[in-house]
C-alpha cells in the first residue's frame, strides 16, 4: 500500500500510515514511544523502530 501512495505518506507502525504534512509535533514518551500530534488535534503513537524513518522524512 505504501508504494502506491505519494512520498509524503509515512508508515509509523505495522498497521498505520499517516500524511507527514499533517504532523504538528512529536514527543518522546517515558516508555520509549513517539507520540505524534496531528494538525487536526488527533494523536497517535509510533515505536522507536520507526523513529529513524520518521526523522528522515521530517528532516530532523
Amino acid at each position: 500500500m505504501l508504494q502506491i501512495l505519494p512520498d509524503y505518506f509515512l508508515q509509523i507502525s505495522q498497521s498505520e500510515i499517516i500524511n507527514s504534512r499533517q504532523i504538528s509535533h512529536l514527543k518522546l514518551t517515558p516508555n520509549g514511544l513517539i507520540q505524534i500530534f496531528l494538525k487536526n488535534g488527533d494523536q497517535t503513537y509510533s515505536s522507536r523502530r520507526y523513529l529513524k524513518s520518521i526523522k528522515e522524512r521530517l528532516q530532523l
